[in-house]
């Protein structure tokens, strides 16, 4: 059915033929003049109001509504609205001089997630023309709304990547959640998390708002100092204010276990792995005793999120972490590796500058398959140029040292000047160095296969380097330091290197 215009005429009559109505269509709320209104001067305008629909019965919260105005001895130049209870206008919206709690517009229409706070809730919508004298409707037109919402869902995301009792957490964590609404998932405005609190605690400081994300990290300050049992809870809001039911998660947090991290990226736990992870526990042993705090990737994973990586780095003087190439039996090893490297490589530079000492050694480091970007390698830590060479339809840096290759060694290695490799290692990146760079190790010229790079035969090629940043230091090697000729005393000589690189701290 067509819709009508309601002519101008007494409020109470307009109202009660409007309350009467009950058609299909479109129905326009029109104001009507006062009688007694004195004719000299400015008139004020009339407002029509048009609601959509079939019916004036119960309709969804995201609701459009039309209007318009006429002035008798002028124009209109726009309206101002209003919704009652609990509403505010959007950051970007014009609030009329009159009255701030009204929004001035010069359109005709608009679309509004009116707040429902639960599944039903009756809303009255006002609205005033306003002519060309900035004079307003002074009696404006009202409808009253019945609207509802379905609550939206929420799940996490994934429970096997959740900390437990068994398997705590240090005190920064991250946590994924998987939101739904009926209306869509892009209607999901936030979600708010918050940690169980104790007397003597602040609330405040203990809860997160997260939009348009679906992670969100806690810091050592919103556990306020508090370790053992911890609970969070979540619950998600959509764009009427619906929450969803809360959910909730368990687990236990605890201190780090020493003023060091070695984060063990080199996994399942059989050989080679056992070779790297036992050669870097003997080094860390070595030099701190007990003093250092494992995170085992097999374990626990990649990082979470790289929200989380700075604070939990942040907890510690230094960080060693070390990776493996994949080998038959665990495909995924690689993939652990890049994503993790990836997530981190935000924290790196931010911790290494507030005094953190951080030594990165592993295959597919950077280059095709690694983790870290060129943007990092090249802009943050300052290697000029990874060499590369082509495979078929790709280009690839995975080069490859022979056993029986010399490494040769900066200063930081104790005396050593260089230390032959036992074993084959594929997946090796070679780069060249910035002016900005400490080189660390090194390939002579005319070591590496010069088939695959034959216009760099004569040229340096380094898999080590050392940057200094803020406070701090940072050491990138592009090749394992764990499969060196044991006459040399190689872990004398990476001994050495981690001690000239901690030593600050």
């Amino acid at each position: 059915m067509h819709g009508s215009w309601m002519k101008p005429c007494s409020r109470v009559a307009g109202r009660r033929a409007l309350a009467g109505l009950a058609v299909a269509g479109m129905v326009l709320l029109a104001s009507c003049a006062v009688d007694e209104r004195a004719a000299p001067g400015n008139q004020p305008p009339l407002t029509y109001l048009s609601v959509m629909g079939e019916s004036l019965n119960t309709v969804s919260y995201h609701i459009v509504l039309r209007w318009d105005g006429t002035d008798r001895d002028g124009e209109v130049i726009g309206f101002a609205y209003h919704w009652d209870g609990p509403w505010n206008p959007e950051p970007d919206d014009s609030l009329w001089w009159e009255d701030s709690s009204w929004v001035f517009t010069s359109t005709g229409a608009d679309t509004f997630d009116v707040p429902v706070e639960g599944s039903y809730i009756e809303r009255t919508f006002s609205l005033r023309a306003i002519d060309n004298d900035l004079l307003a409707d002074p009696d404006p037109v009202t409808q009253l709304f019945s609207l509802y919402n379905q609550p939206p869902l929420v799940s996490w995301t994934d429970t096997t990547r959740h900390p437990t009792f068994a398997h705590p957490s240090l005190p920064a964590i991250s946590f994924a959640w998987t939101p739904e609404d009926y209306d869509g998932r892009e209607t999901i405005a936030e979600t708010r998390l918050w940690l169980d609190t104790q007397p003597g605690e602040d609330p405040a400081l203990s809860q997160i708002t997260v939009r348009e994300d679906t992670v969100g990290a806690f810091f050592p300050e919103h556990f306020q100092g508090r370790l053992g049992p911890r609970t969070i809870y979540l619950q998600v809001f959509d764009r009427a204010r619906t929450g969803s039911d809360t959910i909730s998660w368990s687990w236990e947090v605890v201190a780090p276990a020493g003023e060091y991290l070695l984060i063990d990226n080199a996994w399942p736990t059989v050989s080679p792995a056992r070779i790297d992870d036992a050669f870097w526990r003997g080094r860390m042993n070595s030099l701190f005793g007990s003093n250092y705090h494992i995170y085992d990737v097999e374990v626990e994973g990649p990082f979470r999120s790289s929200q989380e990586v700075l604070p939990i780095f942040d907890l510690f003087k230094g960080v060693l972490w070390y990776g493996i190439k994949t080998y038959s039996g665990s495909a995924n090893q690689d993939e652990a590796f890049r994503l993790g490297l990836e997530r981190a490589q935000g924290a790196l530079e931010p911790y290494v500058r507030s005094g953190g000492e951080l030594l990165l050694t592993g295959l597919n480091v950077l280059g095709t398959g690694g983790g870290l970007s060129r943007g990092f390698y090249e802009d943050v830590f300052g290697i000029s140029r990874v060499y590369t060479y082509p495979v078929d339809q790709d280009v690839v840096s995975n080069l490859v040292l022979d056993p029986r290759t010399a490494l040769y060694c900066g200063e930081r290695f104790g005396g050593v000047d260089s230390l032959v490799i036992t074993a084959r290692m594929p997946k090796t990146e070679c780069f060249a160095i910035s002016d900005s760079l400490e080189p660390l190790l090194w390939v002579g010229p005319g070591t590496v296969d010069t088939t695959l790079v034959p216009e760099n035969a004569t040229d340096t090629l380094y898999v080590g380097a050392l940057a200094e940043k803020g406070l701090g230091k940072i050491a990138i090697f592009t090749t394992l330091l764990t499969r060196f000729r044991a006459d040399e005393e190689p872990e004398a000589a990476v001994e050495a290197l981690m001690r000239s690189l901690f030593e600050s701290n």
